[in-house]
């Protein structure tokens, strides 16, 4: 990996620079962005914060304050400078000046792991934040303080109860995949904001990150995709017309589900009379074969332990269907309640990458 933490003047390519001109852009340009980073399915987050300025508005954050016992925001931060060794804040000063304090935070979401998680969540927020800071008497901002936490958690009690990190090389085993894909966002971020990316992650990372715009191609190709049994409009002409319309103000669409974080015209991708089968949380054995058969127009079964129900019975629908190379997908309804369809299992990195490109909350079903 890469070091972040500490400027280097010796250093022509210096990794320290490109997180800090990021930081930079979001205090001078934007105060948040958001890209789609190609091999991930949810947008990749980054955000300039100030305390206590951005959270003083907020009842949830006061209650964080209340629950931990502190009398205030800056009383909060030192308890989080004193993880990381950071000079702590003269807080009778700070309350006097109303003094405000600045750190980044990006966000990205990764797949559940535990059993728990599985049970509960269909994503977790991976949160890292970085506070700028001068060493040994520095005169300008030089190093960089690194928390991190994986929690869906969108309060402030997240960066309260966040874990120092002191050695981004030696991540815990069941984290290293979470900074593999912080150094990724990071390239990802510097790509977008136009600061300079060291050689050695310009090696690494030699093509673009960054999600492309949309098309109609991309349409007709999610339209050919996603319906199992013939789609009845004619594909080229719906697919100009998603693509028109997913250039809009979406807030101006007829919005059918009432989930503003997805293309509000989605399910206009498949037919659903014939290749969606809409069910609530629970669901029987012979629900999914009654479903799949209607699809396949023949005879289909598959192997289960006996009182297996709902989610429960993913596994082995998957593997059901992988012998005749089919899979399971489903749009995610933000709810207890799913839209299945089915799909060649050739097809399925395709459409998941389709669909993060074009907000349509697709996901498969394990």
């Amino acid at each position: 990996m890469w070091n972040l933490f500490k400027k280097k003047s010796t250093q022509e390519d210096n990794y320290f620079e490109m997180l800090y001109g990021i930081f930079q852009y979001l205090t001078s340009e934007e105060g948040s962005v958001s890209i789609k980073v190609k091999g991930q399915t949810n947008e990749v987050e980054c955000l300039w914060y100030q305390i206590p300025s951005s959270f003083d508005e907020y009842d949830e954050h006061h209650k964080v304050l209340k629950d931990n016992k502190l009398n205030n925001f800056y009383e909060l931060l030192n308890k989080v400078y004193a993880a990381a060794n950071i000079h702590p804040l003269d807080v009778n000063l700070a309350l006097k000046d109303e003094l405000q304090y600045d750190f980044m935070q990006l966000n990205f979401y990764t797949e559940p792991k535990s059993e728990l998680e599985k049970l509960w969540v269909k994503r977790v927020n991976c949160s890292f934040y970085f506070f700028f800071v001068r060493e040994d008497g520095s005169k300008e901002i030089d190093s960089c303080r690194v928390f991190y936490r994986r929690a869906n958690d969108y309060t402030i009690n997240n960066l309260l109860f966040a874990k120092y990190i002191t050695n981004l090389h030696q991540p815990n085993p069941d984290e290293a995949e979470y900074f593999d894909l912080l150094e990724c966002n990071i390239v990802a971020l510097a790509e977008y904001t136009a600061v300079k990316i060291p050689t050695e992650l310009k090696n690494k990372y030699p093509d673009s990150l960054l999600v492309e715009n949309a098309t109609v191609a991309d349409f007709e190709r999610i339209i050919s995709l996603v319906n199992y049994n013939d789609f009845e409009e004619d594909i080229a002409q719906k697919a100009q017309y998603l693509y028109d319309n997913y250039q809009r103000n979406w807030d101006e669409l007829d919005d059918e589900e009432d989930y503003s974080d997805y293309f509000p015209l989605r399910y206009q991708i498949i037919n659903a009379d014939s290749n969606i089968w809409q069910s609530d949380w629970k669901f029987d054995p012979e629900d999914a074969q009654g479903f799949i058969e209607d699809l396949l127009g023949e005879s289909w079964t598959f192997k289960y332990p006996e009182e297996t129900y709902s989610h429960n019975l993913f596994p082995f629908i998957k593997k059901g269907l992988a012998v005749k190379s089919l899979a399971l997908m489903n749009f995610d309804t933000g709810g207890d309640s799913y839209d299945f369809f089915l799909v060649q299992m050739q097809d399925v990195s395709e459409i998941l990458n389709l669909s993060a490109k074009l907000n349509l909350g697709i996901e498969v079903v394990e």
